[in-house]
């Protein structure tokens, strides 16, 4: 059996479920390395996984883009926070502005398109879409305005200390 091996708190299950197959009479258990730019569909699109888990959006999405697969139960698999210049309060405030994110289409993507959706602004057309494989902060000349981050711990996380 071959899961996704996740970086971070959101990975934890993964670890729990293969010691308990393990427990139940399970040999063959790899955890495959998994790309911040690649999702769980797309892992599991490719043959290179057998299960994993993601934030809904992410499986609804590869349903719709025809991966064969089954959802088995809803998990919200993560932290998150928007790291912002000074001069965004609030998320409606991101309408024409640049904000950084991994991959389009990734977790973090698709979360901040709900919650621009949720006050009104369409993440197609309404956000510039900056995507870096590096971190991408805020205070840089240039830079997004804002960032959207998968944070490991999310109290303990600022700016200045964002993860990557």
């Amino acid at each position: 059996m071959r899961l996704p091996k996740a970086e971070g708190v959101c990975g934890a299950p993964l670890y729990v479920v293969a010691d308990m197959l393990r427990a139940e009479g399970f040999t063959d258990i790899r955890l495959v390395p998994q790309a911040p730019s690649t999702t769980t569909p797309d892992l599991i699109a490719q043959r290179q996984i057998d299960f994993g888990l993601n934030y809904a959006h992410v499986l609804v999405a590869g349903i719709d883009h025809g991966v064969a697969m089954k959802t088995l139960a809803g998990m919200h698999v993560g932290c998150f926070e928007v790291f912002v210049n000074g001069a965004i309060r609030g998320v409606a405030e991101l309408a024409s502005k640049k904000v950084g994110i991994g991959a389009v289409g990734s977790t973090e993507h698709l979360f901040l398109s709900l919650v621009a959706a949720n006050v009104g602004i369409d993440p197609k057309t309404q956000i510039d879409w900056v995507v870096s494989s590096g971190q991408v902060r805020p205070k840089e000349p240039g830079a997004a305005t804002g960032t959207m981050k998968v944070a490991r711990c999310p109290s303990m996380s600022t700016p200045e200390n964002a993860p990557t």
